[in-house]
């Protein structure tokens, strides 16, 4: 179980609940207190959720503390957002194919973002290709 607990309007998120915790001055192994007393130190249980490769999660926030459970926010993604992400992937494929099939000894963009490479050819003479 993950846990969660607001601290000076952050929230601190707990794989493992900490062995050393301190209720009234002595030191306590939280993870084998009753919940009861875990949710009286203000650290609640955390609910996140599957999500998508078109989704994220949120930055958990104190306002997410609903009773006595943190709920992870999802962020789907837009189109727009989507898109954008595509054309970066198949512009990084372009680029990783193309120096599987050629001698790349510099890549640089120019100023409207073009990628170009300086290659060297079988006869080791160096020409520039562009790449995008």
């Amino acid at each position: 179980m993950i846990y969660a607990k607001e601290d000076k309007g952050v929230v601190r998120i707990y794989n493992v609940l900490p062995k050393d915790y301190q209720i009234n001055g002595i030191k306590h192994n939280l993870s084998v207190l009753p919940i009861e007393t875990i949710n009286e130190q203000g650290v609640y249980e955390l609910i996140v959720p599957t999500i998508t490769e078109n989704q994220r999660l949120e930055e958990l926030l104190p306002s997410d503390l609903i009773g006595t459970q943190y709920i992870q926010r999802v962020y789907d993604y837009t189109q727009a957002e989507l898109d954008e992400q595509l054309a970066i992937k198949v512009k990084e494929d372009k680029i990783a194919t193309f120096y599987e099939t050629h001698s790349v000894v510099w890549q640089g963009e120019n100023p409207i973002g073009e990628t170009w490479g300086v290659v060297i050819g079988n006869d080791g003479k160096l020409s520039t290709i562009k790449i995008n």
